[in-house]
């Protein structure tokens, strides 16, 4: 789903939150994804929402992230960001790679 249908639909079924390792949130776990194939993903694509994102069956779209977002906080690093984002922030999980080295 991209940012642009997401804003056509309310809370879509697509991203309900499910258990993404140390909490609840939404991580795309597309094939492409899950096969190590971040190039065939669209940038407009949204592959993670944060627990801190949902509220009650909404979603804060501010807390939506695609994988623009990624490459745009941690350049070619993204994958490894993507990867490491178990329940927070991209953001925070940034800092915490780059405080570890």
């Amino acid at each position: 789903m991209t940012m642009q249908e997401y804003k056509r639909v309310q809370c879509p079924a697509i991203l309900e939150p499910f258990w993404i390792g140390q909490g609840y949130g939404y991580k795309n776990m597309s094939p492409l994804l899950r096969t190590e194939s971040w190039s065939g993903v669209p940038d407009d694509e949204i592959i993670y929402i944060p627990e801190s994102a949902y509220d009650n069956g909404f979603l804060d779209p501010l807390g939506v992230y695609t994988k623009r977002d990624f490459i745009e906080l941690a350049g070619n690093r993204a994958r490894e960001l993507f990867d490491y984002c178990d329940w927070q922030s991209p953001e925070a999980a940034w800092n915490e790679i780059e405080s570890e080295g």
